[in-house]
């Protein structure tokens, strides 16, 4: 999971929220999880740490400083200004552990499924262990209530692996270092061992996957999602969001009850699109509350941005990772709709004794003006994306104690209200070692540094903020002023169906990271009812590109004129409560330029990225050469060039063969059916 990074010669400060701690041993009692009235003072004591072996910190470990609320191994290094050198999870703890019905997908090289800390923590499909349910040593049926009624032998109110260790049937019979039913030979009875003994060509929940006991291998298409490749990178991200916790083992989850769904999509942390799409397909009808997203994909399809809006749609979070290549690339599903990229900030040392901040970029993360949030992280912006899903589990968790259904929007914007800014005045002058940061947003650090615990209590006390989402324009979609025919549509909806009302503000400035005081109101609304969905019924604003001035001074990430076209559009919304008011954005970075050597109908937007290049050939025989295009996404696109722009041949674009698993009917028994599962055909999804 841990990408190779090194300490930034880069100094950072931020706003904490804790106090200073003082060099521990790592190994805690365990007195966990703390009572809620734990302040960040007594989080810095062992008797509140799990007892997990990692978690502490210690002369010879840094232990998970991304959890704490307080400054471990403070030697007066540390700016004054931090308080915290994490993002509090410790102290979110006190209101929720998390909860086993909130399931997170693991969208990455797949498992490990002898890994100690995770062995009961992937959800199990009941509706395909329905026929192969657990027994006692004698035979004896398990008890449980309502759908766990049958499943749960060891009365814990979960269905997970040690239901079955005394199943009789299963094979082969305990023997030294081994126990009975350790089909895979690691030592473990495990997800994999149940996947071997119960897989039984029978589709019996009828959703397209047959024998998806614990979730899918999208890259080999088959129902066991191990990491053959050995990376690890998913198993660490797994036991990073939601590893079993104050077991005396490894390290502590973000979210220790909530459950893993295994979703394999490639052999590391980068996918194909296609493998990609279909893994979130897959996690959004199995009701996945978050796909921890820590894949780049190596091209982009229509399909993975129509799997997005519907994850979206379907109320699943999606995670995604800034990348891992310390530039502004613009990966997907980072830059797509419908996610949530995220970046990592870290200690800038070699340990956290030795360090000075705790909220360094990190080297290897990207950046840019898609940046959501900042998240503590150890790696890189793949590792971040674990950490992040951790906390949204805890949000949705707390949301299930209180009865509420929060939107993927929802828990976006009690995020971004949430996190502290991250800004240190001596960094924007000349010569500073000091990442630049300004109040408000950065590409380096989007809208600050995730703060758990503040989340958590902004839901527990009802405090959610409006939902913004923005669809278009696209991000660093490209606007040429001397081609629009009018002005460009801003389209998305603001919600806040929790408030008494709510208002919102559309506006702009020049630039990828503005000021406050350099946005221009574009168009506004007041007083809105919480029953009103702004945006349903049409664009929620327009802006006039001819008639702008993108002219700015260059930002110090920017120094080469990387963003001098660069324009930021933002939907700033706020939410009327009796206890007070809360606020929430999204935006939009846009470029804006003139190009008069554009051929009349060019850019031609297609919907997938082409990674072969485009030819000219004569394709109808009439001596005048055209386009050809083919896509990531299976289209080859052939473009005669006419005095009124492109036009597509007859015949084309055409379509090669769908992906597997989307060709009905399939061409052989052996290749997926999703769309001709039963649950499919009925409507069910």
């Amino acid at each position: 999971m841990r990408c190779t990074c090194f300490p930034s010669l880069a100094l950072l400060g931020a706003l904490g929220g804790a106090a200073a701690g003082v060099l521990v041993p790592s190994d805690a009692s365990g007195g966990w999880p703390p009572p809620t009235s734990a302040s960040a003072e007594d989080m810095a004591e062992p008797e509140h740490w799990p007892n997990d072996p990692d978690y502490g910190t210690s002369v010879t470990q840094s232990g998970q400083w991304s959890f704490y609320s307080f400054i471990p191994a403070s030697s007066g290094y540390v700016r004054q200004e931090e308080s915290a050198a994490g993002m509090a999870i410790d102290l979110a703890w006190r209101f929720t552990q998390g909860d086993p019905r909130v399931r997170i997908a693991v969208a990455d090289s797949g498992i490990l499924w002898g890994e100690g800390d995770l062995l009961e923590k992937v959800s199990l499909n009941q509706g395909e262990l329905a026929a192969h349910k657990p027994l006692h040593a004698d035979g004896a049926a398990c008890g449980g209530d309502g759908a766990l009624e049958g499943f749960d032998c060891n009365g814990d109110g979960v269905l997970s692996v040690a239901d079955y260790r005394d199943t009789p049937e299963l094979t082969p019979a305990a023997s030294e270092g081994r126990p009975q039913g350790d089909r895979n030979g690691n030592g473990q009875l495990d997800a994999g061992d149940l996947i071997l003994h119960f897989s039984d060509g029978i589709d019996d929940d009828q959703n397209g996957y047959v024998d998806d006991i614990a979730g899918w291998d999208f890259f080999k298409n088959d129902n066991d999602p191990f990491d053959d490749a050995r990376d690890g990178h998913g198993t660490e991200g797994a036991k990073t969001s939601a590893a079993q916790t104050n077991n005396q083992l490894g390290g502590a989850g973000v979210c220790p009850q909530c459950r893993v769904i295994p979703l394999r999509v490639g052999e590391s942390h980068v996918a194909d699109a296609q493998d990609l799409a279909k893994a979130l397909l897959y996690a959004a009808d199995g009701r996945a509350n978050v796909v921890q997203c820590p894949v780049t994909a190596v091209d982009n399809t229509g399909f993975v941005q129509a799997a997005l809006d519907y994850a979206h749609a379907q109320g699943t979070l999606v995670v995604a990772s800034m990348g891992n290549e310390g530039s502004r690339h613009h990966g997907v599903p980072a830059t797509s709709n419908h996610a949530l990229p995220v970046s990592a900030v870290r200690y800038d040392g070699q340990s956290v004794a030795t360090s000075t901040t705790f909220v360094d970029a990190s080297p290897c993360s990207s950046f840019g003006g898609n940046n959501v949030l900042a998240v503590s992280s150890p790696g890189c912006a793949s590792d971040a994306t674990a950490e992040l899903a951790g906390v949204a589990g805890l949000l949705y968790s707390v949301a299930l104690d209180r009865g509420v259904s929060l939107s993927p929007g929802e828990v976006q914007s009690l995020l971004i209200a949430t996190a502290d800014d991250i800004v240190v005045p001596e960094s924007q002058e000349p010569g500073s070692l000091y990442r630049f940061s300004q109040a408000g947003f950065e590409q380096r650090f989007g809208h600050g540094r995730v703060n758990a615990n503040r989340a958590v209590e902004a839901l527990s006390e009802g405090r959610v903020p409006p939902a913004v989402d923005i669809t278009s324009p696209r991000w660093f979609e490209v606007v040429y002023k001397d081609q629009v025919q009018g002005p460009v549509p801003i389209e998305g909806t603001i919600s806040a169906k929790r408030a008494m009302a709510y208002d919102y503000w559309v506006e702009w400035a020049a630039g990828a990271q503005p000021l406050e005081a350099d946005f221009k109101v574009i168009h506004k609304e007041a007083n809105l009812a919480p029953t009103v969905v702004a945006g349903t019924e049409g664009p929620i604003a327009s802006l006039d590109v001819r008639t702008i001035d993108t002219s700015h001074l260059r930002d110090p990430d920017s120094p080469h004129g990387e963003d001098d076209r660069a324009i930021t559009v933002r939907v700033r919304a706020r939410a009327h409560y009796a206890a007070g008011n809360v606020e929430s954005e999204a935006r939009r970075t846009v470029h804006v330029d003139s190009d008069p050597t554009l051929v009349q109908g060019f850019p031609v937007r297609v919907g997938d990225s082409g990674e072969g290049s485009p030819k000219m050939a004569d394709i109808d025989g009439d001596g005048v050469r055209e386009l050809v295009y083919p896509t990531a996404g299976g289209a080859l696109h052939v473009l005669k060039v006419t005095p009124k722009g492109p036009q597509p041949l007859p015949g084309f674009p055409f379509m090669t063969r769908a992906t597997d698993g989307l060709l009905a009917p399939p061409p052989s028994p052996a290749t997926p059916d999703y769309l001709g599962a039963p649950r499919v055909q009925q409507g069910e999804r």
